[in-house]
């Protein structure tokens, strides 16, 4: 096990060092060259209405396109990944949304919202989470109050790219965020924010047109 974890190591450090780079130029040789400034940029920051996000990738599929591409986003990408491998929802009818709304907006606290309530019971049989204890938990939301204070007080999100949801773009300009960062956008909703800052993810070839759009705030 102590072996397999070394070797581990050194694959994804090789990845990082050798493999992406490569990847990442090949990649950018063959696509992005023909669209000069116009082509997406790995880091590049867009604004997005956060009520028009529609769809989640999931980590697997983030990292899936990464290998692909050499790009830890701002990459053009063609094919079907944004049709075979993309969750699309209503985003304001699900959970997170539903409980920050009823926190946020309707001033319940959080012991009282459905998702609040699910790590609470999780934790208290024992089941694995994303939360190690009950205190864990209670410092999450309480942190999350914090930054959406500031938000309501700034009247904007923070730009730091370590905050950053990262939206991707699918062919019919839908945007999808993800892997994470959904409370963020719960809290820019909340806000009543028109537009929130966004790390660009990947953006199919079909939707290059609609990407100068996404780069004003």
């Amino acid at each position: 096990m102590f072996h397999r974890g070394i070797n581990n190591k050194i694959v994804r450090h090789a990845e990082v060092r050798l493999y992406y780079p490569l990847k990442k130029i090949i990649h950018a040789s063959l696509f992005h060259k023909e669209y000069g400034n116009n082509a997406p940029q790995e880091g590049e920051v867009i604004w997005v209405n956060p009520r028009e996000i529609s769809g989640h990738m999931f980590p697997d599929v983030w990292k899936e396109l990464r290998r692909r591409t050499g790009f830890n986003g701002g990459a053009l990408l063609g094919g079907d990944w944004d049709i075979e491998n993309i969750h699309y929802m209503e985003f304001t009818k699900l959970d997170p949304y539903l409980s920050c709304y009823e926190h946020w907006v309707e001033g319940k606290s959080w012991s009282q919202t459905s998702l609040y309530q699910f790590y609470v019971e999780k934790l208290g049989r024992g089941e694995p989470c994303r939360f190690s204890s009950s205190s864990a938990l209670c410092e999450r939301y309480e942190n999350l109050d914090s930054i959406f204070l500031e938000v309501l007080k700034d009247k904007c999100m923070s730009t730091k790219k370590k905050d950053l949801v990262k939206v991707s773009v699918a062919r019919d300009a839908s945007l999808i965020w993800g892997p994470d960062g959904r409370h963020r956008i719960c809290m820019a909703i909340c806000a009543g924010l028109e537009k929130m800052p966004a790390m660009l993810g990947f953006v199919h070839f079909d939707a290059i047109n609609q990407l100068n759009k996404l780069r004003s705030s």
